[in-house]
């Protein structure tokens, strides 16, 4: 039956196919993480989601749609701009970096249109997006519970968080920390979409275990960032605004809670003894760095930013920051794409009174915290949540949309003999 449903008819223009190509996408391992194959699923998860997307956002007619075209001309040119900037740095993964981020922003551009045009598609997309953050939390358990390794999972000593766990820290699958808390995020903030409030309450609990057994600093962030907005959005009347708020908080609170964290037992703590100068000194000591980037002139001085070769005189490893990242190594190109695909729709979307009751607000504003503590050069779950707050800032509110597909026969009036 499940065979017949997906091969039947055209399942690329009918859209049937994109909601297992957005599962993958989520639950496929970095692919910084692995080799062979396995490295090549979640770029190629991401390509698929980009082209059925523009498949079958080609078949959906509305009035608004050279309108969503012409404001997400920006955010492409950027991502344009980007891969250029990639190829301008010397370095032995530039090739690999530029089509990466091509394949980005070719789904988030596909993805977005449909997601605005067509209420239909985005509440299965939102469905397929809690499919994948369960299969994801539910493999990082399986993996913590019996210590078993997918793809070469490393298994990290147990980190205690206050109480001891007494499980080994793990990713499940190859995946670092912050795409992980990404993933759980979306889960976090989709939950509700299950469709019986049994559903609701196991999926809940599985993604609240996922976080338990992830061990990362990271990810209790996240769970703190979306848990507020859930508790704030049945407790405050007038919302207005505070989702904007709240999002540029997310964006920035790394920096601030790195330091809070530094102080005295509250790191021993929260960090755990014996790991303290890798994890967060070294956070601190970015700040010292990109300085003394910035007094070079590399940062805002260059439209490209610095190579990977001039961090190195000054480093000894990477940013572990999105955000500084791109503004380190992509200079101009960087600020023009934090501002264009991250800042305006969060902006957009979070100045609405519902704000913290749209999931995907909730999906990105716990993303960014999850990115701001690791580098991210390539997320496929990183650009379904973009594409998702960029669509939700595209659309108004849900209007008819025509899909092309043959009229019905009229019947002619039976003529009296």
């Amino acid at each position: 039956m499940i065979a017949k449903f997906l091969l039947s008819g055209d399942p690329v223009r009918s859209g049937r196919w994109l909601p297992l190509f957005v599962v993958a996408a989520l639950v496929a391992p970095s692919p910084a993480l692995t080799d062979g194959a396995a490295a090549l699923a979640a770029p190629g998860a991401l390509a698929a989601v980009g082209y059925t997307a523009g498949v079958r956002g080609r078949r959906i007619r509305t009035a608004q749609a050279r309108s969503y075209q012409r404001r997400l001309q920006l955010p492409v040119v950027a991502g344009l701009l980007l891969i250029i900037s990639s190829l301008a740095d010397p370095g032995g993964d530039n090739i690999q970096r530029a089509i990466a981020r091509a394949v980005t922003i070719f789904a988030i551009y596909n993805l977005a249109l449909l997601y605005a045009k067509s209420p239909d598609d985005r509440t299965k997309i939102l469905r397929s997006v809690l499919t994948g953050a369960l299969i994801t939390a539910s493999i990082v358990i399986f993996a913590s519970v019996t210590s078993t390794r997918f793809l070469g999972t490393e298994l990290l000593p147990n980190r205690d968080f206050i109480f001891p766990v007494g499980l080994p820290k793990t990713t499940g699958l190859p995946r670092s920390f912050g795409e992980l808390g990404l993933i759980l995020a979306a889960g976090l903030a989709t939950y509700h979409l299950a469709r019986t409030r049994l559903t609701r309450l196991l999926a809940l609990g599985v993604i609240a275990s996922a976080f338990l057994v992830g061990q990362s600093r990271n990810m209790l962030l996240v769970l703190a960032a979306v848990g507020a907005c859930l508790l704030l959005k049945n407790r405050v009347k007038n919302l207005s605004g505070i989702g904007g708020i709240l999002g540029l908080v997310a964006l920035f609170s790394p920096v601030v809670i790195s330091l809070l964290i530094s102080q005295g037992e509250v790191a021993d703590q929260f960090v755990g003894e014996g790991i303290f100068a890798r994890n967060v000194d070294a956070r601190l000591n970015l700040l010292e760095e990109v300085e003394v980037v910035a007094d070079r002139g590399w940062l805002f001085g260059r439209f490209f930013g610095a190579t990977r070769a001039e961090w190195g005189t000054i480093a000894s490893f990477a940013p572990h920051n999105h955000f500084i990242s791109l503004l380190v190594f992509d200079g101009y190109v960087g600020l023009l794409y934090f501002f264009s695909v991250y800042i305006s729709p969060i902006l957009r979307v979070g100045r609405r009174a519902d704000a913290l009751r749209q999931p995907e607000f909730l999906f990105i504003a716990g993303g960014v915290v999850a990115l701001s503590f690791y580098e991210g050069a390539f997320s496929a779950s990183l650009a379904v949540a973009l594409a998702l707050i960029h669509g939700k800032s595209l659309a108004g509110p849900d209007k008819e949309t025509s899909v092309d597909k043959p009229e019905p026969r009229k019947l002619e009036a039976a003529q009296p003999r």
